[in-house]
């Protein structure tokens, strides 16, 4: 029988800590994804889509003064183009005036716009089109130009709902908050649909290479638990910082690799440690002295290697310190909560073994039970 494994390592200690009391550990993570999502739903977020250098570039300075000199100093406020088209009546009939008076009188009703003028209002030719099946209605936005898709949800959703106001009429909207929501959303889908694919691919290459189920959920299970609450973090920032939207995908793109890369690596360690004959506490301060070591020390390369791109001065530049975060909770959560979740567990990490490539632990006749 081996000597007990005493670790001198802080991380290993951390590690054995952990795994000594792990419901203690474990009650204290659920009590911060817990608080993440509380921020979430009740705060909500403040992200911005507005993006601007913090130096004076000659494109700045020539906005500074067409504001100052052409705009009486102020921004020129925020407007939708709305398009309404029709594919047989021509916008000198009656019927076509109809359906342009009530999508302005819709528009109008929407406590976000500001103002609404039709051709009819104005008698602009350049209002309609050459064939003259369709014309612009022109609504105004209230609230910061800065911010094109914090105020104009609602009208957004307005001109949803106007799609098709009568048959044989089309309703389309184009403006810097319907581009910029667009844009939002694709993305938001898009990160989604990723991300989805990503873990179902990373699960099918943890189980074939750890041989169970159980062993190559685990690091998918906290991959999640780092991005819940990096994004919690992140949103409770943004009430207080400029943050970027671009925050949101940094942290679904660097928080599932970094998650799960760390993860395999000390699962894989540990399970080392164990076929050599130590028990699971033993194989845990050991697994926290070595691997966990390692991940303390590339999760800090990697935030310094991060931190530099903050020099440069562009606002946009702010969704690294979503990715810093994600980092940063990563390499805690593996230093606590995974050897918690391994105490746990125990050899049950190898359940669910897949048939020809299923774990089998290589372990002695002597071999000291946790």
């Amino acid at each position: 029988m081996s000597k007990p494994v005493r670790s001198t390592a802080l991380t290993g200690r951390i590690a054995g800590a952990s795994a000594r009391h792990p419901w203690r550990v474990v009650a204290l993570w659920v009590g911060i994804v817990a608080l993440a999502l509380t921020t979430l739903i009740t705060v909500g977020d403040r992200f911005t889509t507005n993006e601007e250098f913090r130096v004076d570039l000659e494109s700045r300075v020539a906005d500074g003064l067409i504001t100052e000199r052409l705009n009486g100093g102020q921004e020129a406020p925020l407007q939708e183009r709305v398009i309404v088209s029709a594919t047989d009546l021509s916008v000198d009939d009656p019927a076509f005036q109809a359906v342009v008076h009530d999508v302005a009188t819709a528009l109008s009703a929407d406590g976000d716009v500001a103002s609404v003028v039709t051709y009819y209002d104005s008698g602009e030719d350049g209002m309609v089109s050459f064939d003259r099946h369709r014309t612009v209605v022109l609504a105004t936005l209230a609230g910061d130009p800065n911010e094109p898709t914090m105020h104009a949800q609602s009208v957004l959703a307005t001109i949803a709902d106007l799609r098709e106001p009568a048959p044989g009429f089309e309703v389309m909207t184009l403006g810097e908050a319907s581009v910029l929501n667009t844009m939002a959303t694709t993305a938001k889908e898009g990160m989604a649909r990723g991300e989805t694919i990503g873990i179902a691919v990373a699960l099918i290459v943890l189980a074939l290479a750890f041989g169970a189920l159980v062993a190559a959920g685990l690091p998918i299970v906290l991959g999640i638990v780092s991005l819940l609450v990096s994004i919690g973090i992140a949103a409770a920032a943004s009430h207080l910082f400029g943050l970027n939207t671009a925050v949101v995908q940094m942290i679904g793109m660097i928080g599932l690799a970094v998650g799960i890369d760390y993860t395999l690596f000390i699962v894989s360690r540990y399970r080392e440690e164990r076929e050599r004959g130590l028990t699971t506490i033993e194989a845990i301060t050991r697994a926290g002295e070595t691997a966990s070591k390692a991940v303390l020390f590339s999760g800090l390369t990697v935030v310094v290697s991060l931190l530099g791109m903050l020099i440069v001065p562009w606002n946009l530049m702010t969704s690294v310190l979503g990715a810093i975060t994600v980092v940063l909770v990563s390499v805690v959560m593996t230093l606590t909560l995974l050897p918690a979740v391994l105490g746990l567990l125990g050899d049950r990490i190898n359940r669910g073994a897949l048939p020809f490539i299923g774990y089998h632990r290589a372990i002695a006749d002597g071999d000291r039970k946790s």
